[in-house]
């Protein structure tokens, strides 16, 4: 899939890149449990020493991402003390320095808590609020686990609401691309749907003539592309989606309850037993 990016300009997965900026990240030694037998254990997330071979100008990417996906997967929970950065340095084969840099790029999502001189903690990843923690999740994330359902249900509960605003503010031409969208689709067949979803529901979000909302839906686009999760915005068989992409452009060319209708037809997917 390559390497991914956070999808606003400037940044990347983790967010800019922390130097250290006078915190400290946990120098002392931290024990991860009540006997050295639960340190141990504690850091079964870290891959082998052997496996640690990111190269030096991509280090800190290669930590970040571990620490990350330890935190937001659990395997690091809220409140547990970050292994020390001469462990992690160890660990990764690289210097104390790249470590903090990464603990930094942590600590500016919100997934830890530094304390100069003393353990650096993780915080609870559900109660984040940066976005770029959002589309961290979703990189690492199976293409088909929590995260996708999750991705899902969010990306069709917002379509009803772009449908709503935009069949009272699209004008005739805006329709008529629409249509031609769908029309390319069908000829095109289910590839072409997870592209095809994009430029929908970006076009809808455009014609809303609300740039939060169109803001909003072009981040979570970029998001789902980057995370290789295209595949959730189109949860019907190739003819069941163009039968009701059809209609529900139809419906807005007649100002006829276009959300209505999709909610209808969008229903068993997003009540569907987890």
């Amino acid at each position: 899939m390559g390497t991914k990016r956070d999808p606003r300009p400037g940044s990347d997965p983790g967010g800019p890149r922390g130097g250290p900026d006078g915190d400290g990240a946990g120098t002392g030694s931290i024990a991860l449990g009540a006997s050295s037998r639960a340190a141990e254990a504690g850091n079964e997330w870290l891959p082998p020493a052997a496996s640690a071979n990111a190269t030096r100008t991509r280090a800190t990417d290669h930590v970040f991402m571990q620490l990350a996906g330890a935190i937001l997967r659990g395997q690091l929970g809220a409140n547990q003390p970050l292994p020390p950065e001469r462990d992690l340095a160890a660990r990764f084969d690289i210097s104390r320095v790249l470590v903090r840099e990464a603990i930094h790029r942590l600590k500016e999502l919100g997934l830890v808590r530094v304390k100069q001189g003393g353990v650096t903690t993780v915080l609870d990843p559900d109660a984040a609020t940066d976005p770029r923690v959002t589309a961290l999740a979703l990189e690492l994330a199976p293409r088909d686990g929590a995260a996708a359902r999750d991705l899902m249900e969010r990306h069709l509960a917002n379509a009803v609401a772009l449908l709503e605003l935009a069949e009272h503010r699209m004008v005739s031409h805006e329709v008529l691309a629409l249509e031609g969208l769908v029309a390319d689709y069908a000829k095109q067949g289910p590839a072409r749907g997870p592209s095809f979803a994009v430029e929908y529901w970006t076009f809808v979000a455009n014609a809303t003539r609300n740039k939060i909302l169109a803001r909003e839906t072009r981040w979570w686009m970029s998001v789902t592309t980057a995370a290789g999760l295209e595949h959730v915005l189109i949860p019907h068989p190739h003819d069941t989606s163009v039968a009701l992409y059809e209609e529900t452009t139809g419906r807005l060319r007649r100002r006829e309850n276009a959300a209505r209708f999709f909610l209808e037809n969008v229903r068993s997917a997003i009540q569907a037993p987890r």
